[in-house]
């Protein structure tokens, strides 16, 4: 079956959308045919706090103070398909994100994940480790923040970490998992990638991104959960030695 055609893309795409509350509670969103409509119809409920359960949107809610990790694991269990798209709840699928050709791009090469950028930002990731048997440290590398561009795909480059935007194969995802820690349910994403080392093969898009829905009404206790305070770090600090 051909890669794009509408079949193929329903058959073996669904879409999973999180949005922490004001309690940071998490809500799992999984969508079976993502569109335009859909996408943004189910940010705008899920920010509201409101059930939109329907016949092609299966809808879970997380207990407040879980950490987006669980949730992601939660959401990430329900998937049947061969690939699954991952976005925030302020993001929006447009005719830029052009699903089919990073569908392609998976079924011919052997990537594992495939990021998209946010309007004209890419922002690809490489990591270099260093250090020794008994000390290790990982610099993140933001610039160029790619190895090559992928031979035979121009404008798609090999990299380590994408933004939390991004279509990826389902199996090979749930084996990395994601860490339900509460000390790194903050910093999650980057967890993610870290972990995926050596395991994902992973590249960005130039070419193909989302619409950012920026602006509303933001809980006040939204940055101290964004934003992890100096104690926060502290016990963070401690815990990094059970990860090296």
């Amino acid at each position: 079956m051909d890669a794009t055609s509408p079949n193929r893309k329903s058959l073996f795409l669904n879409l999973v959308l999180f949005a922490a509350g004001s309690h940071n509670s998490i809500h799992g969103v999984h969508c079976n045919h993502a569109d335009t409509h859909s996408t943004r119809s189910a940010a705008m409920a899920v920010r509201r706090r409101n059930s939109f359960q329907s016949s092609n949107v299966d809808h879970y809610r997380m207990p407040a103070y879980k950490g987006y990790f669980a949730g992601r694991n939660l959401g990430l269990s329900q998937v049947w398909t061969e690939y699954f798209f991952y976005m925030d709840d302020d993001m929006v699928i447009t005719e830029t994100t052009k699903m089919d050709l990073l569908v392609s791009f998976l079924d011919k090469t052997n990537f594992h994940l495939v990021g998209v950028g946010i309007q004209d930002r890419l922002s690809p990731t490489t990591y270099l480790a260093l250090g020794n048997k008994t000390h290790r440290c990982i610099v993140q590398k933001p610039d160029p923040g790619y190895y090559s561009e992928v031979r035979g795909f121009p404008g798609i480059y090999a990299n380590d970490a994408v933004l939390n935007i991004f279509l990826a194969s389902t199996n090979e995802a749930k084996a990395v998992g994601f860490d339900p820690h509460p000390l790194l349910a903050r910093i999650g994403h980057n967890e993610f990638f870290l972990s995926a080392l050596g395991r994902l093969r992973v590249a960005a898009c130039s070419f193909c991104a989302v619409h950012h829905v920026r602006g509303g009404p933001v809980p006040g206790n939204y940055s101290r959960y964004r934003k992890p305070d100096k104690r926060f770090k502290a016990k963070l600090e401690k815990l990094q030695p059970i990860y090296a």
